[in-house]
């Protein structure tokens, strides 16, 4: 099992614990508000540790050292850039950092962490793409906001074809494939079939022609 320590202990933090628990991790949560901390261990069936992750002894006491990845999640981003900042000298394998002012990234992306997640940022062009582009649904922004991963429904005019033959954009692939309510993993030989969900993982900037070329694959079959 794989140990992962979450920093923070708001509504968010408490369903990645869960998520974790139930998949048989362990899971160590270090809060630093004694009522909040007294709440999740009436919570989650974990190890709270009510202390300051600023305080190199409160992740000692959380098994940094072993531990194989951690989020580190708090409203502070000053605090948040210390705990990353220990985590690194530490060498834990894993690292997930929120940045709450996203004029603050800049601090953390020369670290090579895992992913530094913006919310605001996520939020934001999460909502801007239900907008703009309808069915399609982003599922996840990272890689500092360059990267997205996507639901897209195939359209009927692309029923048939393999993968391969679809003549994705550049920097665009099909992750895998939600049919019927399996998920099946890509490859370039598989034909896709009415109905098809595609998850797709695409630039920013591919996202554009990636949709348009769907849009005319619509079209075509009217």
């Amino acid at each position: 099992m794989s140990l992962y320590i979450i920093v923070g202990g708001g509504d968010s933090e408490i369903e990645i614990a869960k998520l974790l628990l139930g998949e048989g991790h362990d899971v160590v949560v270090v809060e630093k508000e004694k009522e909040l901390a007294e709440k999740l261990a009436g919570i989650l069936e974990c190890l709270v540790i009510n202390g300051d992750a600023a305080n190199l002894e409160t992740l000692k006491d959380a098994k940094i050292e072993k531990a194989d990845g951690i989020a580190i999640l708090t409203n502070d981003d000053s605090i948040n850039l210390m705990i990353t900042q220990f985590a690194k000298k530490l060498n834990v394998k894993t690292i997930v950092v929120r940045v709450n002012d996203t004029a603050k990234k800049d601090f953390f992306n020369p670290l090579g962490l895992t992913a530094v997640i913006s919310p605001t940022s996520v939020i934001a062009k999460t909502v801007r793409n239900s907008l703009v582009e309808g069915s399609e649904k982003t599922l996840m922004i990272f890689g500092n906001g360059k990267v997205e991963l996507m639901e897209v429904p195939l359209p009927d005019g692309l029923t048939g074809k393999k993968i391969a033959d679809l003549g994705m954009p550049e920097y665009t692939r099909v992750a895998c494939i939600y049919r019927k309510g399996d998920i099946i993993i890509a490859h370039g030989n598989k034909v896709l079939e009415n109905g098809d969900v595609l998850v797709v993982i695409t630039k920013v900037g591919a996202v554009k022609e990636l949709l348009g070329k769907f849009a005319l694959a619509s079209i075509k079959n009217v």
